[in-house]
């Protein structure tokens, strides 16, 4: 029986060995992964057509999306960046360099106003007891060739060169003051005890000096009338002064 036995188990066993199904996973597992490929691959080229991007793996997609997405934040959260705020921004730079040029404008303005005011006044105290040998505007053009006018917080600095001009007990000189002694050079006391004219500087002969001065504040109309009377006059003061 044992034999018997034997014989059968070792025939189904044969028989069971030769009923097996063959193994389908590897071939399963490799079409899966061809497809999978294939599918990614169509995936891949859909973004690269969409975004003009080179991907070569998903990795690849992933992070310039995540990458765009924080330049997408980054422009919305800084309204810096856009061209309207950039618009916006340039047409207020150019109001304000449009304000502040009328601003320096009038601020000129006023500087010259003061100025003449002050000249004018001067002028008024020098013809009580002098008169002018030169046309006073003449006198107030070699004034401002030969000085130059600023003011801090409204009040007027003399300077000569770059050095202001100050009084014995080293204060800013006051700009009255500058101007009466600057004008001694060109008055004479009045015939008669009288005030005098402008007068036209008719026979007194000019500075070379001052003409000097006159070219180097390039004030043509005053060069003009300094050569014209140093003409009429017979030349200039000086001595060794070029001939006209």
């Amino acid at each position: 029986m044992s034999n018997e036995e034997g014989g059968d188990n070792t025939q189904n066993s044969q028989g069971q060995e030769g009923s097996q199904k063959p193994d389908t996973s590897k071939v399963f597992s490799n079409g899966y992964n061809e497809g999978v490929s294939t599918q990614e691959k169509r995936v891949l080229q859909k973004f690269s057509d969409i975004t003009g991007q080179d991907f070569s793996n998903i990795d690849d997609v992933y992070e310039w999306g995540k990458t765009s997405s924080s330049k997408l934040a980054e422009s919305v959260s800084d309204p810096t960046a856009t061209d309207e705020y950039k618009e916006l921004q340039s047409t207020v730079n150019q109001w304000k360099e449009k304000a502040n040029e009328a601003q320096q404008t009038a601020q000129q303005i006023q500087n010259q106003y003061k100025f003449d005011s002050t000249y004018n006044e001067a002028a008024s105290q020098i013809k009580e007891a002098n008169k002018y040998k030169i046309p006073e505007s003449d006198v107030k053009d070699l004034f401002l060739a030969k000085h130059k006018v600023e003011y801090k917080d409204g009040k007027p600095i003399v300077k000569k060169g770059d050095m202001p001009v100050m009084d014995d007990a080293g204060n800013y000189k006051p700009l009255g003051d500058v101007i009466r002694d600057f004008s001694k050079n060109y008055t004479e006391p009045a015939t008669g005890g009288t005030g005098g004219g402008s007068g036209d500087g008719s026979g007194v002969k000019p500075k070379f000096a001052d003409f000097k001065e006159a070219n180097k504040a390039n004030n043509a109309e005053l060069m003009s009338k300094l050569i014209n009377q140093a003409k009429s006059a017979g030349g200039w003061a000086e001595p060794d002064a070029p001939k006209v």
